[in-house]
Formats: structure tokens, C-alpha cells, sequence
């Protein structure tokens, strides 16, 4: 289910690709955001900014594989500062792109009130290898 500010990184995207059609998944534990007839979406927003910004595992591999197996795209759009930045993270993934992945001690969430800390298993997307850029 998507935040507030998620909702707005939405916003932004139905209004800068109308055509995209881009619909929020409604579903609570879903490991993605949105979606529409070529694509599924996970969205985040950093309040820092990242030139390498994180990815965890268990969301790529997760839906990397739900959408081959319903022939979609996988997205990974972060906003962070005053610039959303959208990643094909199939492509990079086909492309062999290297996502640094390693083991790193972070907080189990970032909500529900869960702030102890676990291992998870993270990569990293550089800016540079975004396919869009969107200033605000």
C-alpha cells in the first residue's frame, strides 16, 4: 500500500506519461506499489539524497521474476530531493549490471515501530543508470 508521499511520486508520473495509465496496488503486503498493462512499480522516497541508492534483495528478486512470468517490466523509482529518478531494473539485470550485492546490518523496517536492527541482503542502483529523469 503506497504512503502519502509515494502517492505524489504517482501523481507526478500519471502527469508526466498520461499514457501510462499508472494504478496503485491496493494490496497491503504486496512487494510492489503500482502497476499498469507493461509494468510493476516499487516506489520510494529518500529524504536524503544517494548517488548509489539501495535496493534490497528480496524486493528485486522478488519482482524481477513476478514480472517475467507476467511478461511486465520491473521499475524501481526513487524521488529524492527534487528529482525522481526511474530505473529499468529489468534492463539492468539483462545488461549484467553490477549491484554491488553484499550483506549489511539495517533497521528491520522503517515502520511499524520495528527498529531493531537485522542482516539484509542490499544492492545499489548509481543515479547515472536511471533511464528517466524528472525534475520538479
Amino acid at each position: 500500500m503506497v504512503k502519502d508521499k509515494e502517492h505524489y511520486i504517482l501523481y507526478v508520473l500519471n502527469n508526466e506519461f498520461p499514457e501510462a495509465d499508472i494504478k496503485e496496488d491496493k494490496f497491503v503486503y504486496n512487494r510492489y506499489d503500482a502497476y499498469n498493462n507493461r509494468t510493476i512499480i516499487e516506489v520510494k522516497d529518500r529524504d536524503t539524497f544517494y548517488e548509489n541508492t539501495m535496493i534490497e534483495f528480496d524486493k528485486f528478486s522478488y519482482n524481477l521474476l513476478f514480472a517475467k512470468t507476467i511478461n511486465k517490466t520491473f521499475l524501481y523509482v526513487v524521488k529524492m530531493k527534487n528529482t525522481i529518478y526511474i530505473f529499468n531494473i529489468t534492463k539492468m539485470h539483462r545488461l549484467k549490471y553490477d549491484f554491488k550485492w553484499h550483506w549489511r546490518k539495517l533497521p528491520k523496517s522503517t515502520e511499524f515501530d520495528q527498529s531493531y536492527d537485522v542482516k539484509k541482503f542490499v544492492g545499489y542502483v548509481n543515479i547515472d543508470s536511471c533511464s528517466r529523469r524528472i525534475e520538479l
